[in-house]
């Protein structure tokens, strides 16, 4: 049997896992800090128990248990292996780092908080996840676990190369409700699609015992498998209804002294990549209308229709305001939409509206930030929630394979494993061109012409080597058809490339583009990781965004960590590779790159001429000296109240400035981005102002 050494003169034997984890809480019966420095146990000196105890099970904030656990090696061992197999050179930086992650992810040690486990892009997450589930169900009796992967065919590639490792079927994709109805009409006790959109709980052992109903033994097929994988959106919809537990259960099981069988729950759940948890929609003035005509075209009964038209009212004194962003309800006691509304909505939802009473609901109970859009014209609130998963009855580990410091994980609620860089980046380039792709770059009547001139730009740069060519979802079909001569250079869009691993023999990134959300959704994101009311003020200018210097740099660092994420699918990712890399960025933000130069370590930049057809392009801040010298007074001697002007106050304002009407980006220069469809009404109140004016003297 195997021992661990206390101190030179005590040695005792290894508990098993079943007997660490029951006696644990026996001796440390409350969630408490234990201290092996001063050997206390919440400020409190250990008993001599305790101690000896402790010292067992030494382990860290992580969950990484020293002296006892071989386990990790198997693990280790297995994931060298691995990667070995795949041609990976893993050097001895590498090898600690690998063994690190290995001690995480081989105990089973409850811990209220996740751990979040920061891996780098290519340095072998997934082949750590397979060994460990290979491992711990060879090693550990009855082991179950859960693991969420990003999409379906992650899943389905993981599944297989564990029940390959194992020789046995042990996996379990599971599908939706509404694929496993689209085979099957009815189940067993006559309940169609459209009442497992009411009831999502039709299916659980309690409420049901139609055993060889293939509905129930496909909605439930997870119960017998050792190991069920859900997409990441699978999880966040089953946060939201409150069903995680459902999915923990495992079995049936047999009680080894009764000989009953029972339902067990799952130890452990692992999530590949960063899961989303922060649920932030907008609601609008347009939504709750096309909500109310879906309502009345699909004949709701007359009192739900009235619960609803309640709602709509009082979001009716929620809509308004004098600021472009702040913080809004909740006001007094509202009724919510009731759980009749609900499950009546959930029968015939809105396509695009589906979670409407989820977001409503949220919203009256908790308030959001109201955001006063196109000059105070329309409006829009957006929800700022964290999806909790701390202190389910599992331990939780998310491998987030950014690898960097992302700001969305707060640090009150998980335990964060920050592994450190070990590649060199000074193997890649990065060329900065003084200008920016933004969305409102490409969408006016020059489109065509705008997105011609950076195809020919990418491919004078890119020549004939292997290229990744990253752009805005609404144009990359567009880039398609004009690289189609063109088989080295392949396109995808921003937010569809995290985990994709096809594109590691390119040795050039293009972004056509930054992939920026716009401010209310990095309010909301912050105010919800941060817990805080923080400041909404908005500076745009050419070096910063917000005026809440915390803010924007979270702001800076969720771009960046966006950036690095999508370059990392590139060669860079092959540790191993010498190969030089080139990557083309088009941003005007000096402290965007400067991010990414703190990211990749050694890189090389350089700045780029912007090229000819696009010199004429004006972009944001772009503005004469002399006029951005008057703008910068004019700046620094507004009220409050002068922000709350309308279009023709402003104009005047800047008309007196500049002593003639104000271009666009002069009018954002100094109040911020407006709907391009308002600035005649600029132009027009400035002029009518300078006409009144004597002509200046000669």
């Amino acid at each position: 049997m195997p021992t661990i050494k206390i101190d030179d003169l005590t040695t005792i034997p290894v508990p098993s896992e079943f007997q660490r984890n029951k006696t644990y809480w026996q001796i440390f019966p409350y969630d408490g800090e234990i201290d092996m420095v001063n050997m206390k146990y919440m400020d409190e000196p250990m008993t001599a128990v305790q101690v000896q105890f402790a010292q067992m099970l030494h382990h860290d904030e992580y969950g990484i248990v020293d002296n006892y656990d071989e386990r990790h090696m198997d693990i280790y061992n297995r994931t060298v292996k691995s990667l070995r197999g795949h041609g990976i050179v893993v050097g001895r930086e590498y090898q600690d780092l690998l063994k690190r992650m290995a001690k995480v992810m081989a105990n089973t040690m409850y811990m209220e908080r996740p751990v979040v486990i920061t891996t780098r892009p290519g340095l072998g997450k997934t082949q750590m996840l397979i060994s460990t589930l290979i491992e711990k169900i060879k090693q550990i009796e009855g082991y179950s676990v859960v693991v969420v992967t990003r999409r379906v065919e992650d899943a389905l590639s993981i599944s297989e190369v564990v029940d390959r490792g194992l020789e046995k079927d042990v996996c379990f994709v599971r599908p939706t409700i509404t694929r496993i109805m689209q085979r099957v009409d009815k189940c067993l006790n006559g309940k169609s699609l459209k009442d497992y959109e009411k009831d999502k709980t039709i299916c659980r052992y309690k409420n049901c015992k139609q055993f060889s109903c293939p509905v129930k033994n496909n909605h439930n097929s997870h119960l017998d498998h050792k190991v069920v994988f859900v997409t990441t959106n699978h999880l966040n919809t089953i946060l939201d209804d409150g069903l995680l537990e459902d999915l923990m259960e495992y079995g049936p099981l047999e009680d080894s002294d009764s000989g009953e069988s029972y339902y067990g729950v799952r130890t452990e759940l692992f999530i590949d990549e960063n899961p989303g948890l922060i649920f932030n929609p907008q609601i609008t003035e347009k939504m709750l209308t096309d909500c109310m005509a879906h309502l009345k075209q699909n004949k709701f009964e007359g009192h739900l229709i009235n619960e609803y038209i309640l709602v709509r009212m009082y979001f009716s004194t929620q809509f308004g305001g004098k600021v472009q962003y702040e913080f809004t309800g909740p006001h007094g006691v509202v009724p919510q939409l009731s759980m009749e509304f609900k499950r009546s909505w959930w029968k015939t939802p809105h396509p695009d509206h589906y979670n409407m009473p989820r977001v409503v609901n949220a919203f009256i109970k908790h308030g959001g930030i109201r955001q006063n859009k196109n000059n105070f014209i329309d409006y829009a609130i957006g929800l700022s929630r964290y999806r909790d998963l701390v202190g389910f009855p599992f331990r939780t580990v998310i491998l987030d394979g950014s690898g960097l410091k992302d700001l969305t994980y707060n640090p009150s609620d998980f335990n964060i494993l920050d592994l450190p860089e070990i590649r060199d980046a000074s193997r890649a380039t990065i060329h900065r061109y003084p200008i920016n792709l933004s969305k409102t770059f490409y969408s006016n009547s020059k489109t065509t012409k705008k997105v011609v001139a950076v195809a020919d730009e990418a491919v004078s740069v890119i020549g004939k080597r292997k290229a990744l060519f990253i752009t805005y979802k609404q144009y990359a079909d567009k880039f398609m058809k004009i690289f189609a001569p063109y088989p080295n250079i392949r396109v995808n869009h921003f937010g569809n490339l995290i985990g994709r691993n096809k594109y590691s023999d390119c040795s050039v990134v293009f972004f056509a583009g930054l992939n920026d959300w716009g401010p209310m959704e990095y309010f909301t994101q912050m105010a919800a990781t941060s817990g805080n009311k923080i400041d909404l003020s908005i500076v745009a200018n050419k070096s910063t965004l917000f005026k809440d210097g915390e803010v924007n740099d979270f702001y800076f660092t969720l771009i960046s960590v966006g950036l690095y994420q999508d370059l990392m699918r590139s060669n860079l990712r092959v540790a191993s590779d010498t190969k030089h890399v080139d990557i083309y960025i088009w941003s005007a933000n000096i402290e965007l790159i400067s991010k990414l130069e703190d990211l990749l370590l050694g890189v090389q930049v350089i700045d780029e001429p912007t090229p000819e057809a696009l010199q004429s392009t004006r972009q944001p801040g772009q503005i004469s000296s002399e006029a951005k010298s008057l703008l910068d007074v004019l700046r620094n001697s507004l009220t409050e109240d002068d922000y709350m002007l309308k279009p023709k106050g402003r104009s005047i304002l800047l008309a007196k400035c500049l002593r003639k009407s104000p271009l666009r980006i002069e009018i954002e220069y100094v109040f911020g981005p407006i709907d391009r469809s308002h600035y005649p009404r600029y132009k027009k109140y400035a002029k009518t102002y300078l006409d009144t004016l004597e002509p200046d003297p000669k």
